[in-house]
């Protein structure tokens, strides 16, 4: 099967219900190019969810802005609609939103796009964590002024490579094209680099950075930022066509994939039976990127050790990464998120035999024997 770029956004762009799309590096890379095209100044400001993935806002740093945070739920941990609405009031820098469905937890669309139309601002859809999943019948990817996927590394569709912008404005969309051709020349131009090893050394890096998360001063803040800095190659780069037929095999199983991580999820669901184990309420249409709930911070990291010890994969995912930047308010639900939150996997990694196993585990893990 021989895919063409431009047949593959077509068909990207029809998947989620836009006119229009453009392949681009990384997801990263897309929310990059957007910001550059949209001519943020340094002093237009995106609002990002304080908890979310580092690197959507190092877009904003690649772009030439400072990223602003809002607090999130603790219901949903997406986007806290009445922090969100005071941000907007007392920062009139803010251009343009850019909420996550985190975890594949959908965001109330409908309520952000109206505080958006209130204050005179843009959404701008994160939908890298959230294909599969849809909000009223429409795909998640189909809402703002643009969208942005990403087939990287943990995604939903993971094809090691690529992104995706998704708009339907064809001036956005134009400028968009303009940008990713000039950085396809740059990137001819300049030396040639292996993005696979680049994108390994990263992640050493970063995550040797961040393992001690209770010891954040000056210098570790200074330390990851520098990371981002010094890794902006293996995140805003041009498409490579070579990739072109494996995302369209993966889009081809977007149905299968998300029933599977549904299924999974609700097995987690319906087996784990603490009452320590505090779940999130999420929207009709969700997906599942991982599934995800909160246990208190004096025993989650007991836990987490637990599971890794019988070789059980589990994350403690994200960071509270509004502290990396200067300025910003204190946002409580996201700090408390930070020491409670546990990731178990949906993917497949994990038969439904085995995620019964699991949930055994957690189930019968003792703290107090484990402490």
């Amino acid at each position: 099967m021989n895919i063409k770029k431009l047949s593959l956004e077509q068909k990207i762009a029809d998947t989620f219900q836009r006119k229009y799309c453009v392949l681009v590096g990384s997801g990263t890379s897309g929310l990059t190019l957007l910001f550059q095209a949209l001519q943020l100044s340094s002093n237009q400001r995106p609002l990002f969810p304080s908890t979310s993935c580092l690197v959507a806002y190092s877009a904003a740093m690649y772009a030439g802005t400072t990223p602003e945070f809002s607090d999130i739920s603790l219901s949903d941990f997406t986007m806290d609609l009445t922090k969100l609405e005071e941000a907007l009031q007392n920062n009139r820098q803010i251009k343009y939103i850019v909420p996550t469905h985190l975890y594949g937890h959908i965001y109330d669309v409908e309520t952000i796009q109206s505080i958006a139309n209130k204050y005179s601002v843009q959404v701008i859809e994160d939908a890298a964590q959230s294909m599969g999943a849809s909000y009223k019948g429409k795909p998640c990817g189909s809402f703002g002024l643009a969208s942005i996927l990403s087939f990287g590394h943990t995604k939903v569709l993971e094809a090691g490579h690529g992104g995706a912008v998704l708009t339907d404005d064809l001036v956005l969309y134009n400028e968009i094209c303009k940008l990713e051709k000039k950085l396809q020349e740059n990137f001819l131009k300049g030396s040639h680099f292996s993005v696979n090893d680049m994108q390994e050394n990263y992640r050493k890096e970063y995550y040797e950075s961040i393992r001690n998360q209770t010891a954040w001063n000056k210098n570790s803040t200074e330390n990851l930022l520098n990371i981002q800095t010094n890794y902006k190659d293996c995140f805003v780069m041009p498409y490579q066509p070579t990739y072109s037929e494996k995302i369209a095999l993966l889009l081809d199983s977007l149905s299968d994939k998300t029933a599977l991580r549904l299924e999974n999820a609700q097995l987690y669901k319906d087996l784990l039976s603490r009452d320590d184990i505090d779940l999130a309420q999420i929207h009709e249409g969700s997906t599942s990127w991982r599934f995800t709930f909160r246990m208190d911070s004096n025993k989650r990291d007991s836990l987490l050790a637990y599971l890794r010890s019988k070789n059980i994969h589990c994350s403690s995912w994200y960071p509270y990464y509004p502290r990396l930047f200067e300025g910003n308010e204190i946002h409580l639900n996201s700090l408390i998120l930070e020491k409670e939150v546990v990731n178990l996997w949906v993917d497949g990694t994990y038969s439904k035999e085995q995620i019964k196993d699991i949930c055994t585990h957690v189930n019968e893990w003792d703290f107090h024997a484990c402490s």
